[in-house]
């Protein structure tokens, strides 16, 4: 008889607490999402701009390894267009 009465309390509480938890939960885990999502954006278009100026610098086209600023908006436009 005691393990019930240890059974409905334990789910007396749990019960209680899981709406709350549930919904904090939610809420960290729609935030984390955000960020990873921003965070792949954000590196996407530097890789894209490390090998437009890889090739570039390759090709004879600029004389010293600097990104010129038209790469730097090109690169983000296309990962802005892109779907």
């Amino acid at each position: 008889m005691p393990r019930l009465y240890i059974k409905i309390i334990t789910v007396w509480i749990t019960h209680n607490k899981a709406g709350c938890c549930d919904k904090w939960s939610r809420v960290l885990q729609l935030f984390s999402q955000l960020f990873i999502a921003l965070a792949t954006v954000a590196t996407t278009p530097q890789k894209t701009m490390g090998i437009i100026a890889s090739l570039l610098f390759a090709g004879g086209l600029i004389q010293e390894f600097k990104v010129p600023l038209w790469v730097v908006l090109s690169a983000h436009a296309a990962m802005d267009w892109a779907p």
